[in-house]
């Protein structure tokens, strides 16, 4: 060719990684998307139109004034992330990130595309009004743009605690969330965008205070970016509680959530007393809301029983007798739980 510059690559590259379909539709009016009979339908010269699963991968040449109208449907439920590259001369340009974002089959949008700015419009109910008018949630360099690994997120449970998983307290939950650098390819790390979370099958939110910028400096080689969140979570009822959770990095990169359940149980267990008449003395046992009575920990020195349940509450009696096997009677001097003393 007389202009080896017309042999080199211009145009956009999208990425919908998600349940959601895609359609391009030039200026002319040719079309790139997905046909009703299910197969490919690729109308514009020089686009392409990729399936893997649920993953669509989209280039659309520019070079010639064209325009495009780009359109989303969902088609299923869960979470979907659009990144979108410029590619100019062959040396791709930062990529714009729309991460995370809630899909149903309601959901439909459209992508705009200009020299200065990337807006995703989004009608979530499908009734034909946009709900949401987006911006990017991040913007990576070419570099960042290779970040393929999911972060890797961790729950940090503090509260008085007796057994594992049993607290007697009001617990905080914090999280710790990195996301994992390459040997050699530091720079290609993009760094936590954000933890979400749900607490007992509720709603997925936004850990608290978390909107990170990416790491100012490349992690050590093999290390990790060591981003977290600042605020934490207190959680007061008297239950079992399940927590989900899980991290997004600036990459779209979603890490597969995590579960973790916790008990808090802030009750003393109570005391059951019997006599047995094999053994000719009093038989204590105890009885919780949360713990069963096989693991109530039971401590008798004749004088004093002790019951602690697997949070670590505790129910303490005094005996007025302490031979009652050979007295065959005894008194409840005093009983306390949790150390505090009861009428």
């Amino acid at each position: 060719l007389s202009d080896p510059g017309l042999c080199k690559i211009n145009g956009t590259g999208i990425k919908v990684l998600s349940p959601v379909d895609i359609e391009a539709i030039d200026n002319l009016g040719n079309r790139l998307g997905i046909a009703p009979d299910g197969s490919l339908q690729n109308d514009i010269p020089g686009a392409d139109l990729e399936i893997s699963g649920d993953h669509k991968f989209v280039f659309l040449p520019q070079g010639d004034g064209e325009t495009y109208t780009i359109n989303l449907v969902g088609t299923g439920e869960g979470t979907f992330t659009i990144q979108e590259q410029n590619i100019s001369n062959d040396v791709f340009g930062d990529t714009r990130v729309f991460p995370g974002m809630p899909v149903t089959q309601e959901l439909k949008g459209t992508l705009e595309i200009n020299t200065t700015e990337t807006r995703l419009n989004l009608d979530t109910d499908g009734d034909g009004i946009i709900d949401q008018t987006l911006s990017p949630s991040a913007v990576l360099d070419a570099a960042q743009s290779q970040d393929f690994i999911s972060p890797t997120t961790t729950a940090i449970i503090t509260g008085l605690e007796g057994q594992s998983g049993f607290y007697r307290s009001d617990v905080s939950i914090d999280f710790s969330a990195s996301d994992p650098a390459i040997a050699g390819y530091e720079d290609q790390t993009s760094g936590i965008l954000k933890i979400q979370f749900r607490l007992d099958g509720g709603e997925w939110v936004d850990f608290p205070a978390l909107s990170l910028p990416p790491p100012l400096t490349p992690p050590q080689a093999g290390g990790e970016s060591d981003e977290q969140g600042e605020s934490k979570i207190t959680v007061s009822s008297e239950r079992l509680h399940t927590l989900d959770f899980y991290s997004i990095d600036r990459a779209g990169n979603r890490e597969e959530a995590k579960t973790v359940t916790f008990t808090i149980d802030k009750t003393p267990p109570e005391a059951v007393i019997q006599f047995d008449p094999q053994k000719k003395d009093l038989a204590f046992a105890g009885t919780d809301n949360f713990s069963l009575s096989e693991d109530i920990t039971l401590t008798d020195t004749d004088d004093t029983v002790t019951l602690t349940d697997q949070a670590g509450n505790t129910t303490e009696l005094k005996l007025k007798d302490k031979n009652r096997k050979i007295k065959l009677k005894t008194e409840i001097k005093s009983l306390s739980y949790n150390g505090q003393p009861a009428d």
